[in-house]
Parts: C-alpha cells; sequence; structure tokens
C-alpha cells in the first residue's frame, strides 16, 4: 500500500500504523529500498481507541496499543526522518 501510494502520489501521506510497524524485519527493507523516506513519525503517547469496526456500540476509553502517524512526501527525495511525540 505505501509503495503504491508513493509512486500515485503528488504530494503528502499519511498512515497511523500500530508503533511496532517500525520496527519489524520486514519493514527495515522496506524502509532501506524506498528512494522516498518518511520525513515525520508522530508517536501518539496517549492510546487511541480503535475498536474493531463491527462492533456498533462501544465505550470511548483509551485503547491498549501503540500507534504513531508516517508521513512521507511523495516528492521528497532522501530527506531526514524526524520523530515527534503528541500528546
Amino acid at each position: 500500500f505505501i509503495e503504491r501510494s508513493l509512486v500515485v502520489a503528488t504530494g503528502q501521506i499519511a498512515m497511523i500504523a500500530q508503533l511496532d510497524f517500525l520496527g519489524s524485519q520486514k519493514r527495515y527493507d522496506l524502509f532501506q529500498g524506498m528512494t522516498v523516506r518518511p520525513f515525520l513519525v508522530i508517536v501518539l503517547s496517549r492510546r487511541p481507541s480503535m475498536p474493531p469496526g463491527w462492533k456498533k456500540e462501544v465505550k470511548a476509553r483509551g485503547g491498549q496499543t501503540n500507534y504513531c502517524w508516517v508521513c512521507w512526501d511523495a516528492k521528497g527525495k532522501n530527506m531526514s526522518t524526524q520523530i515527534r511525540w503528541a500528546k
């Protein structure tokens, strides 16, 4: 999905992902093979509540999984990646 988005996008791309997304071996290979690296990773310090889509009624409360936003600029080549934390 990410690789295809970088081919067809003309601007910026943002994807919310579990924080573990950044640390797996498959992602290492993905990021090392990219000509466009993320320019920004925003770590969400509060865990968002993301219940399954099939649940119709769910009480809003903090989630149990850590998430982050990963952002790319389709036109940005070899940009350095900044990491920020959101409250």
